[in-house]
């Protein structure tokens, strides 16, 4: 089924119409300052009917075809990943044979795989923990390294953060093309 949920914080009424405009079936868990969860408690509160669910951040756009993303038979998720070139924005996912070894801090890298800010988990990644109301998705992941035994993915295609307003402008030349 394609059971769509968005979890929206930040200026959610203006999400929701603007969602609304494009999309029919979505279903908006909307959560206000005194009652946020975090990234980790939004998607626990989503309860998915499907085994494998996608969780996708919303300042980022990478276009991958997600149909293409695969879980392993041993693991609870993946991440998908984009190689990067002299970048300090973003720490770095280092693995081997597609297993998660580390995830390094934030600092200047000649290049090194990003966390692409798109997973494809399975929907019981929670039950063997005992998590709190509020917590974070990324870091919750970091922490259970071995637990979840963390597969990634890699895939080349485009990729921005706009988390920040320059890029956000920056993707706004693109779409007009305008070289940046």
């Amino acid at each position: 089924s394609n059971d769509i949920n968005v979890v929206v914080y930040h200026q959610k009424e203006k999400v929701i119409e603007t969602m609304k405009k494009y999309f029919d079936d979505i279903n908006f868990i909307t959560q206000d300052h005194e009652n946020f969860p975090g990234t980790g408690g939004a998607i626990k509160c989503c309860k998915p009917k499907n085994n494998r669910v996608f969780i996708l951040n919303g300042d980022t756009i990478f276009e991958i075809p997600l149909t293409e993303m695969k879980l392993f038979d041993n693991s609870k998720i993946t991440i998908a990943v984009k190689k990067m070139e002299n970048f300090d924005r973003y720490g770095i996912v280092v693995f081997e044979n597609n297993s998660v070894v580390e995830f390094k801090e934030k600092s200047f890298r000649k290049n090194g795989f990003i966390n692409g800010g798109i997973y494809l988990i399975r929907k019981n990644i929670f039950d063997d923990f005992n998590l709190p109301k509020k917590f974070s998705f990324e870091h919750f992941f970091e922490e259970n390294l071995d637990k979840l035994n963390i597969k990634v993915q890699e895939f080349y295609n485009f990729f921005i953060d706009i988390g920040i307003p320059e890029d956000y402008l920056k993707l706004q030349k693109i779409k007009m093309g305008e070289k940046t």
